[in-house]
């Protein structure tokens, strides 16, 4: 096979220089190479370089393949084509990483037509997600009818507590209230819902939360009348402040007759659901008729429980 040798016309014909391959030992003449097109390689116009074409309408432009194995480094790029692929196939790894120190989105994908936003598919071909048009989502199918669908299981870790108490604590009569102490280590703690050190309920998201309280109390010859209440943002111990209706969010209540000998372990319980923010905190308040009520050391149903029901 001959070497192609690459030259300029000299004589700049209409403005550009041509650059022209000839087969090594050709006698093709200057003249018959400024006529002949289909040799033409390179066209340099207007500070314009043209492979391929001899009309460049960029400082670069190509018609055909261009193959790079170094650094394509480029401040904005626009591909057009009805398929642009990315083969990311490396000695060490197979990656694309988009980096983005902007205040814009790192990835944007804007859809003018009727197919999906966007598929990404597993080995084999297998969907794993889309992105359908219209904005449903679907992973483990291919036609989301809801803004996101999942076939198949889901596992998902919410804020939550389950702490109970381990020690014997008086409840006050009933012209105050007092703070029920839940002290043992949480059993369930995520995203430490539970404050040990406050011994609060100290939401880390804004959402709706369900709360159970309760506490057992130790009766023997008195017959008493006692409370308990779920309390949000409540600063006193004062029953006004921590049973009233704007600091109760679930409340419950027992009266017990005190039996002929021996001791009963009556259980006071509330339940709420509430909207909390992340400046809120909750408490647990009992309180009852009598000041050498308790709630028992004794029984393990000492305990509040708390969880996230859905962000809001």
């Amino acid at each position: 096979m001959s070497t192609p040798l690459i030259f300029a016309n000299s004589e700049y014909v209409a403005g550009r220089h041509v650059f022209k391959t000839i087969p090594g030992g050709s006698n093709m003449s200057l003249a018959s190479l400024a006529t002949t097109a289909t040799c033409n390689v390179m066209t340099l116009l207007d500070d314009k370089l043209g492979i391929g074409t001899t009309v460049p309408r960029q400082a670069l432009h190509v018609v055909g393949n261009v193959l790079t194995t170094g650094t394509l480094t480029a401040s904005n790029v626009s591909v057009i084509g009805d398929f642009v692929t990315l083969n990311t196939v490396t000695s060490n790894t197979e990656q694309m990483v988009i980096t983005n120190a902007g205040t814009g989105p790192g990835l944007k994908v804007t859809q003018t037509g009727n197919e999906s936003i966007a598929e990404f598919y597993d080995d084999g071909g297998v969907l794993a997600l889309k992105i359908a048009d219209g904005g449903n989502v679907g992973i483990g199918t291919a036609a989301p009818t809801a803004k996101l669908e999942v076939n198949g299981f889901i596992n998902i870790k919410v804020p939550a507590c389950h702490v109970r108490s381990s020690s014997a604590q008086t409840i006050a009569a009933w012209d105050n209230s007092t703070k029920v102490d839940y002290n043992v280590t949480p059993t369930i703690n995520r995203y430490n819902l539970f404050n040990v050190t406050t011994k609060r309920i100290e939401p880390p998201v804004y959402g709706l939360y369900y709360i159970y309280a309760c506490y057992s109390i130790s009766r023997t010859t008195e017959n008493k009348y006692q409370y308990i209440s779920i309390t949000k943002n409540a600063t006193a111990t004062a029953v006004s402040d921590t049973f009233s209706d704007g600091k109760r969010l679930g409340f419950g209540g027992i009266s017990h007759h005190a039996p002929s000998s021996g001791n009963v372990y009556p259980s006071v319980q509330a339940t709420a659901i509430a909207e909390l923010t992340t400046s809120d905190y909750v408490e647990i308040y009992g309180s009852g008729n009598g000041a050498s009520a308790k709630y028992t050391s004794s029984d393990s149903a000492n305990f509040i429980m708390a969880y996230l029901i859905t962000c809001l």
